[in-house]
């Protein structure tokens, strides 16, 4: 079996949620990106990122790509958590927005969705939040019309949603078991 690695980087807990039940699932080391030397990524044959959706950036995922220029044939998985509903078209533009290295190919990437809280984001993430809201409110009081996301944000802002799902990691545990059957037969033959 390959050694697997999850890698996380949570401000509100969701992506952090994920994280676990990945490396649980899997029986694998699950580290905080913040407490992980990059150089460690040799060590691992499978490495899963999760980060959270910022508009569309993934927070954390420019530190975990320059990490990746010591490793070479590695299998790479990231996933990003966010309010959105889970559809081709958010993955879509999240893939078009972060994976824009020689490591796009080299990457499977999966979208769960996630929540939001206010009352845990980080004080600077407050304050943009706070920005986007009114620039939000504004937009409908010109009588623009809203897209769902930007109503989904209105509805949320004040309360704790959690739509994370234990049961949506099952492709990405499939995805990556494949890869251990697929690294045994080549190792069966090899011999």
């Amino acid at each position: 079996m390959s050694k697997t690695i999850v890698i996380y980087n949570s401000k509100t807990g969701y992506t952090k949620k994920y994280a676990e039940w990945i490396a649980s699932e899997l029986a694998c080391e699950i580290n905080d990106q913040r407490d992980l030397n990059l150089t460690r990524y040799k060590e691992f044959d499978t490495i899963i990122f999760g980060g959270s959706l910022y508009a569309t950036g993934i927070s954390g995922l420019k530190k975990f790509i320059k990490g990746l220029d010591e490793v070479e044939g590695k299998n790479i998985i990231v996933f990003a958590t966010g309010l959105s509903l889970k559809s081709e078209e958010v993955r879509t533009e999240v893939m078009k927005a972060n994976f824009k290295t020689p490591y796009e190919k080299q990457i499977e990437f999966f979208y769960y969705r996630g929540g939001f809280n206010f009352q845990n984001l980080p004080a600077v993430d407050k304050i943009l939040m706070q920005i986007m809201k009114k620039s939000i409110e504004r937009k409908a009081k010109k009588g623009t019309e809203l897209t769902s996301d930007e109503k989904g944000m209105l509805a949320v802002f004040d309360d704790e949603v959690d739509f994370t799902n234990q049961r949506s990691i099952r492709g990405l545990l499939d995805y990556v078991r494949s890869l251990d059957v697929h690294t045994e037969g080549m190792e069966k033959t090899s011999h």
